[in-house]
């Protein structure tokens, strides 16, 4: 890894707004959120985690026009 750290963090309320819930290194500079899923872009394939930074799935990518 290129020392890159993703931090999960959770909204909690007004006397302690958020905290830590997880991390994870990666090698990548794109990260996305969709409900509770997070999706990091990683040479070759996507990368699927649950907020709390278990690794649910890899989905292989394969060249353009190509399947």
């Amino acid at each position: 890894m290129d020392g890159r750290r993703v931090v999960v963090y959770e909204i909690i309320g007004a006397s302690i707004p958020f905290r830590a819930v997880g991390s994870f290194e990666t090698a990548t500079s794109f990260v996305c959120m969709y409900e509770q899923n997070l999706y990091t872009l990683e040479p070759g394939k996507i990368q699927v985690r649950n907020f709390q930074v278990i690794h649910c799935a890899s989905v292989p990518l394969s060249p353009l026009g190509h399947s």
